[in-house]
């Protein structure tokens, strides 16, 4: 029955490709293939990785999908090419879903960005003098100064007491880990109380409960107030879902004849990462940030995007500019056994493209950078 399903969704997807009109217009008079610009990214891509897929939307309406290469190697069980329904982790695209819920809070709670982070945490925490003093506005774009540290609930609450802000101004999962409490704080969800006076045996049992309670309403707020107004509800999550026989795994390139990574639960460390889903889950929920009114007004996301709330900026060589969050899980150092690369980018004429490879790019074209790649590709497209 599961094998049934998945191929019922790969048919699915392909005849609504297959029928939806790949040609758009990028600028007045001019009309250009999106199935060619797909063409393009994979020459840039076949032979460079283990396996990818992205999917390609212009102004909100997904166009062309593609996958190629392998999602799973011998000697794991099961080797298999990669499909468009293979999901994986997204790692730290998943701060433009964090940015883009909290927007949504402070305008419903009528909070400003300048609104201080510390009430908005567990109740017991204790919080440093510097950490009570920082904005909504300097977590979203990463200028709290605060180091760098895990983001599991326990090294959280630890970091919270001792927090400075001595660090010079960058980029910092914490900041986006800190936003998960807040979050669920605003939303009005319930979280185990610490009684009065507990014992410590207590205190552990609740913060334990706290733990899963937080990053499961976390995932609950954002399945509810952005996943289910676009159609990815259910099927978006922090973790791999039930049916994910044989889940598409990461993997060192050059390839080492290894196992791969299958990377893990992410729920009580979400925020500023976690989430899972295809290339076209997450090319939906960008279409649907960016040309909808969907999920946020029009003037938020243009906040969000000059103001680098949840969004980088760049352009490509020939001066086109484009936005973008990407994600990264090394593949050398920190015990993984593979590498993990996505990223979420849109252009100017636009083009939004969402792209996952499940090891290390290595295009000495490109500097190894697939980022390079995507703009090379489609100033080459857009010429």
């Amino acid at each position: 029955m599961k094998l049934l399903s998945k191929v019922f969704t790969v048919c699915f997807a392909f005849c609504l490709l297959t029928a939806c009109d790949t040609v758009v217009e990028v600028s007045p008079g001019k009309d250009l293939d999106t199935d060619k610009l797909a063409d393009l990214i994979e020459q840039r891509l076949k032979g460079n990785c283990v396996g990818y897929q992205f999917t390609i939307g212009f102004r909100g309406e997904n166009k062309v999908m593609r996958a190629g290469g392998d999602a799973r190697l011998a000697p794991d069980a099961n080797p298999r090419a990669m499909l468009i329904t293979d999901r994986y982790t997204l790692a730290s695209v998943s701060k433009n879903i964090t940015a883009t819920a909290l927007m949504q809070l402070l305008a419903a709670k009528g909070l400003t960005l300048d609104t201080k982070l510390a009430p908005y945490l567990p109740a017991h925490w204790k919080v440093s003098a510097s950490l009570q003093t920082v904005t909504f506005r300097q977590l979203l774009t990463h200028t709290s100064n605060l180091y760098d540290t895990q983001t599991d609930y326990q090294t959280l609450k630890n970091f919270a007491d001792t927090a400075t802000r001595n660090s010079p101004t960058g980029y910092r999962n914490v900041n986006y880990a800190l936003l998960r409490f807040a979050i669920v704080q605003l939303s009005g969800k319930t979280v185990t109380s610490l009684p009065n006076n507990a014992t410590s045996s207590q205190r552990q049992q609740v913060e334990a409960k706290q733990s899963q309670e937080y990053g499961d309403n976390y995932v609950a707020y954002c399945q509810e107030n952005i996943f289910g107004k676009i159609g990815s509800y259910p099927n978006v999550n922090c973790k791999q879902l039930p049916d994910s026989d044989n889940p598409g795994l990461c993997y060192q390139f050059p390839k080492d004849g290894k196992s791969g990574e299958p990377w893990f639960d992410f729920t009580t460390m979400a925020g500023s990462q976690g989430w899972y889903m295809t290339s076209a889950q997450l090319a939906s929920y960008f279409g649907k940030l960016m040309y909808s009114t969907q999920l946020l007004p029009s003037a938020t996301t243009t906040q969000m995007r000059t103001e680098s709330m949840g969004f980088f900026s760049s352009q490509t060589p020939k001066g086109l500019a484009c936005y973008y969050h990407n994600g990264y899980y090394p593949g050398q150092g920190y015990g993984n056994k593979g590498e993990l690369n996505t990223i979420m980018i849109g252009y100017d004429n636009g083009i939004q493209i969402a792209l996952i490879i499940n090891s290390q790019y290595t295009n000495p074209t490109f500097s190894n950078n697939y980022g390079l790649a995507l703009h090379d590709a489609i100033d080459t497209w857009n010429k």
